[in-house]
């Protein structure tokens, strides 16, 4: 069996149809573009939209995730990028445990509410949210094959230490915190 003609030979065969897209291409709309610069379009639009989508329906679901003094994270252009958990190193104590979520501009940290808590055991209260643009990461250990890593994240006033024993889970969170700040300062 023979494999389809491609649209070129179609166009040369079918003189009807190098009628019809000669009239087409000439219409205002097509703004001096040939039929075949169109065709792929509807599909990027259509990908724009499920994005956007998804998108939205994340940012809804870590809304939802946060209770008490909650940053309003379902606003016009925030992008959701990542969430996880992390142990925060402090300058004394013991580690503790925290989620966060990075978005195209923020980085919020959060500590789980109290697990006997009747409505809120499954929620997070937000401890802190750090603007990206003023953000700078550093990879502190984890660069090697080994057994996780720490993260240092900068701000004018505070520096987050930030440790996972996964090594892809830091390489994971390095990268996505690196870009997302690389994006923002371009």
């Amino acid at each position: 069996m023979e494999a389809p003609e491609g649209g070129e030979e179609q166009l040369r065969k079918n003189k009807s149809f190098q009628q019809f897209k000669k009239l087409q291409e000439t219409r205002p709309q097509f703004q001096g573009r040939k039929l075949e610069d169109l065709l792929p379009l509807p599909l990027q639009n259509c990908t724009n939209i499920i994005c956007k989508r998804e998108n939205s329906l994340q940012l809804l679901w870590v809304q939802k995730l946060l209770k008490g003094q909650k940053p309003q994270v379902l606003t016009p252009g925030h992008w959701y990028i990542w969430e996880g958990w992390l142990l925060v190193v402090p300058s004394k104590g013991e580690l503790k445990r925290g989620m966060f979520f990075l978005f195209s501009d923020i980085f919020i940290a959060t500590k789980p509410c109290h697990p006997l808590h009747l409505l809120n055991s499954n929620k997070f209260t937000c401890q802190a949210v750090y603007l990206l643009h003023q953000c700078i990461v550093d990879k502190v250990f984890g660069h090697m094959q080994s057994q996780g890593g720490l993260l240092s994240l900068s701000f004018p006033h505070k520096t987050l230490l930030l440790m996972s024993s996964d090594q892809q889970d830091i390489n994971d969170w390095y990268w996505s915190l690196t870009a997302a700040v690389r994006q923002l300062k371009a």
